[in-house]
């Protein structure tokens, strides 16, 4: 009798705990079910995704074409540049600015109103390369256009007397700046374009332009930084372009564009040798810069299938570069991709 009373107080003791967890087997089952998504709505998430995605396009959209128009406008003329500079400026001061006292107000019209003429100048080219990644960005199928429209600016801005040294390069001239370089109206108007000395080595995407027409987050994936990004334009968008169709003569004659563009950077604008900062000087570039990039150049051609014609060009840069500072790397690297391309019975036959 005792054995059956306490089976029957185990069962009791059991029996509660059993109840617990099938009612904690039911919740889960119930909070499953509600934690996964039904097909039907998966699809309501889905359409409401879409139409938030095409609203914010349409924005986007609106916003790209409003700076196209103006930007079209603006560059007609270094006057029209101005213009928007300056409208687009006083647009974003008085913005951030909302509390400011009149006398701010004025020396902000001052900036504007004091640029110097070179700066002008320097600013269509600017615009100039906004327009060109805002159509790449409405039409990402007209990247190779633009980009070549870009290259043609780049070789026009390096022609354009009314450029500098300081315009050209990004920095003062020869240590020795002139007014129109240090002002505080350029200081702020180089802020205001996005950071940079120079319009031309300025980011358009973090410019009041970008700021007024909302256009902040529209420049195009891989695109060059700016006017004189000779490797964005060149080896990201342009040769890049030309390998993957195997257009090999093409690589090499862009690269040699690239070459005499840099060149006549140089000794147009560049510094002499006994001025003491040999990183600028024509000299300089043809003793380290070019070997460099044709020996990079000649690399990618390699990989991409041309390795006769590259192997051959790389062993006559290593028979006249003896003395350059990457030599000992770039025997390294040719010996490495010739004995791994060789294949097995090659290798068998010369051992």
């Amino acid at each position: 009798m005792s054995k059956i009373v306490s089976l029957n107080m185990k069962i009791q003791i059991i029996c509660p705990a059993i109840k617990a967890l099938l009612l904690g087997c039911m919740i889960f089952s119930i909070n499953a079910e509600e934690v996964a998504l039904s097909d039907s709505e998966k699809d309501d998430f889905l359409e409401q995704v879409k139409e938030l995605e095409e609203t914010i396009n349409s924005k986007n959209s609106s916003n790209a074409k409003r700076a196209l128009a103006a930007l079209n406008k603006a560059m007609q003329s270094d006057t029209e540049a101005l213009k928007l500079f300056k409208e687009c400026y006083l647009t974003v001061q008085r913005e951030e600015t909302l509390s400011s006292n009149k006398a701010t107000r004025d020396n902000q019209r001052n900036i504007a109103d004091n640029v110097s003429k070179e700066f002008k100048r320097a600013l269509r080219y600017e615009l100039y390369w906004l327009h060109s990644s805002l159509c790449v960005s409405i039409d990402p199928s007209s990247r190779m256009k633009h980009a070549e429209n870009i290259a043609k600016s780049l070789k026009e801005a390096i022609n354009d007397s009314g450029l500098s040294y300081a315009m050209i390069f990004n920095r003062s001239s020869n240590g020795k700046a002139s007014r129109s370089e240090t002002s505080a109206e350029l200081k702020a108007a180089r802020r205001a374009m996005g950071g940079s000395t120079s319009p031309l080595y300025a980011d358009p995407f973090n410019s009041v332009f970008a700021k007024v027409y909302e256009i902040e987050h529209l420049k195009p994936k891989d695109w060059p930084r700016n006017v004189m990004d000779y490797n964005g334009i060149f080896d990201r968008i342009l040769i890049k372009d030309a390998l993957e169709k195997n257009k090999y003569d093409k690589a090499r004659s862009l690269c040699q564009s690239r070459l005499l563009l840099e060149q006549k950077t140089h000794k147009e604008y560049g510094l002499k040798s006994d001025t003491g900062n040999v990183n600028l000087t024509l000299e300089n570039f043809n003793t380290n810069q070019a070997p460099a990039i044709k020996w990079n150049n000649e690399m990618k051609l390699y990989d991409a299938g041309d390795e006769k014609k590259s192997a051959r060009e790389m062993l006559s840069l290593l028979k006249s570069q003896k003395e350059h500072a990457n030599y000992l790397n770039w025997l390294k690297a040719l010996s490495s991709k010739l004995e791994s391309g060789r294949s097995v019975s090659e290798v068998g036959d010369n051992e």
